[in-house]
């Protein structure tokens, strides 16, 4: 692959609760900085369709739609109209597009922003950022990675720090305060692209195309454990919520439980006949849910790394899974257009979501659990009932193919965003800080 490719992966984490609406810029790099290689990393094909060659003299945009739930209004259209305009904070952006934004839900450590958030973007300009959502003041440039900037955390819900992980092949700590950078953890052979604080924040995760993970002492700046069981590389991780378990997903069509405390592998969760897109412990602990490019979504025993069910009403590849807060109902998203809701109970399939006329990348449950967010490549995202399947409104406005979606913790605000990328002059934050809540029952 040679040039600026004119597609580039977005993914947008929501944590707070106000709205974002992020543009990102990208200026042509040589390939090595701006691009992804075929021969360099190894991405499944969902993450990969409609990438297409383009001229270096080419620009790419990331528009994103903010949809408020309980009127279906569409709160932000083109930022060119003139009515739009005065609700647009400029900010003095990356040199090249966005890949990541992350959240800070609680911002603890300067009690000016008590009130607000501050959100997080990683680019490939090789650098990270940290913006106040309230002004649209950039806050700090945390800068010293080699390569690009992929994965990035906040460590909710204290957020005093800032992990990025780099195709440079080390991840950094820094501090949200100060922007210093307390330690840059080395020891991946390859690009570092997953990452994750574990819930009492004294471990930093890092998953690799090396094919490991690693496990950091936070406050020492140490490697506490390396993680090696995967025969090829590790696109996904995740902390249970006690952070005594850690499970890895893997292009080699398995997902590995791993014991936090020694970093010794518990079990290897084999039955996927597939790359694994996604991997998630419910509430309690105590299932395991896999979705895979085999066309299934799998139920394990989290203790005992059992296989507990196949869920596989799917004619093509499952591209999500995920439960809901109480791990009650399962969802399940695929490269077919539809959706499933499972009982986690008895595994059968209680709602099929059906409208979307292609492929759907993401799937979410609303706070409450009663509503199912779906982001699709027909430009639309839908809202639906979680316990019927009825399509309770249509999102449309994008013009391009929806790659993320998420809720906000009230449940009352939803953000999508397109995978197109266009170079502006400058990014554009708006936020409608008059959203009333929602009750989504």
């Amino acid at each position: 692959m040679s040039g600026c490719s004119s597609k580039s992966m977005v993914l947008v984490s929501l944590l707070g609760l106000l709205a974002l609406l992020l543009w990102g810029t990208c200026e042509a790099q040589s390939n090595q900085d701006c691009c992804l290689s075929y021969t360099k990393v190894r991405l499944p094909r969902w993450a990969l369709k409609g990438y297409t060659e383009q001229l270096s003299s080419e620009v790419c945009d990331i528009p994103a739609i903010i949809f408020h739930t309980a009127s279906g209004l569409k709160a932000c259209v083109n930022p060119k109209e003139g009515w739009v305009k005065r609700h647009l904070l400029f900010l003095s952006f990356h040199t090249a597009s966005g890949l990541k934004a992350c959240v800070n839900p609680k911002e603890g450590w300067v009690k000016r922003h008590l009130l607000f958030l501050s959100f997080i973007t990683g680019s490939y300009d090789r650098t990270c950022k940290l913006w106040d959502t309230a002004s649209g003041e950039e806050l700090h440039s945390l800068e010293g990675h080699g390569n690009v900037v992929y994965a990035i955390a906040f460590n909710n819900p204290y957020g005093d720090k800032i992990a990025t992980g780099s195709f440079d092949k080390t991840c950094k700590l820094w501090s949200t305060e100060t922007g210093k950078c307390f330690y840059t953890f080395r020891g991946h052979t390859a690009e570092i692209v997953c990452l994750s604080f574990n819930p009492q924040s004294t471990l930093l995760a890092t998953g690799s195309m090396d094919t490991t993970a690693k496990l950091w002492d936070v406050e020492k700046g140490e490697e506490v454990a390396t993680l090696n069981g995967h025969s090829a590389e590790i696109i996904a991780l995740s902390f249970n919520t006690t952070g005594d378990r850690i499970i890895t997903g893997s292009f080699d069509h398995t997902v590995a439980v791993w014991d936090v405390g020694t970093g010794r592998l518990l079990h290897t969760l084999i039955g996927h006949r597939g790359e694994i897109s996604s991997a998630q412990f419910n509430w309690d602990c105590s299932l395991i849910v896999t979705g895979s490019m085999d066309k299934t979504c799998m139920l394990w025993d989290a203790v005992t790394g059992t296989h507990v069910a196949t869920l596989a009403a799917h004619s093509k590849e499952v591209l999500d899974v995920c439960f809901d807060y109480a791990g009650q109902r399962i969802a399940t998203a695929s490269a077919d257009g539809s959706a499933r809701v499972y009982n986690a109970g008895t595994k059968q399939c209680i709602a099929k979501l059906e409208g979307h006329e292609d492929e759907i990348s993401k799937v979410c449950f609303n706070p409450k659990g009663n509503c199912i967010l779906t982001a699709s490549s027909d430009k639309t995202a839908r809202l639906w009932d979680a316990a019927t399947g009825h399509c309770l409104q249509v999102l449309e406005g994008h013009s391009d193919e929806i790659f993320s979606c998420a809720f906000n913790y009230k449940g009352d605000t939803i953000i999508t965003v397109m995978t197109e990328l266009i170079m502006t002059e400058q990014s554009k934050l708006i936020r409608f800080p008059s959203f009333q809540s929602w009750d989504a029952g």
